[in-house]
């Protein structure tokens, strides 16, 4: 989080979580980190150590129920949106956020050749991708 701090500015709390998963029936592990800035931050997702230029769920949709909240969205970007952690409506009182997520898998398939969507069979992998964010 320190990296995301210096990124982005430091400007208050922060969230990690860690999530051990499977992804196409290989170990994967999901990373989740969120800071507020002191600025609007933006979200940045990383797959196996090297960042994606677009979000490679985007096709996928998350959602996870906790306490009252119900959040969903197509996606990484779409699920931070719902859940108010990204978009133009997050920026209150002089804070914005930033996101960093990683994905690390031992066997991560692509459904295009330029690798920039991830394939995703089963549902425990998008299930726990939503838990971590």
């Amino acid at each position: 989080m320190g990296s995301l701090r210096r990124l982005c500015g430091n400007g208050g709390r922060s969230w990690y979580k860690l999530i051990k998963t499977q992804l196409n029936g290989a170990p994967a592990v999901v990373e989740a980190a969120i800071v507020e800035t002191e600025a609007v931050g933006g979200a940045f997702i990383g797959l196996n150590h090297s960042p994606t230029y677009a979000d490679p769920l985007s096709d996928s949709y998350l959602s996870h129920y906790s306490g009252n909240d119900d959040v969903s969205g197509f996606g990484v970007r779409g699920f931070l949106q719902d859940a108010r952690a990204l978009g133009p409506d997050h920026y209150e009182g002089g804070y914005g956020t930033a996101v960093a997520v990683h994905i690390t898998a031992a066997a991560p398939t692509t459904t295009d050749r330029g690798k920039t969507q991830l394939s995703v069979e089963g549902d425990e992998f998008e299930e726990d991708l939503a838990k971590a964010l």
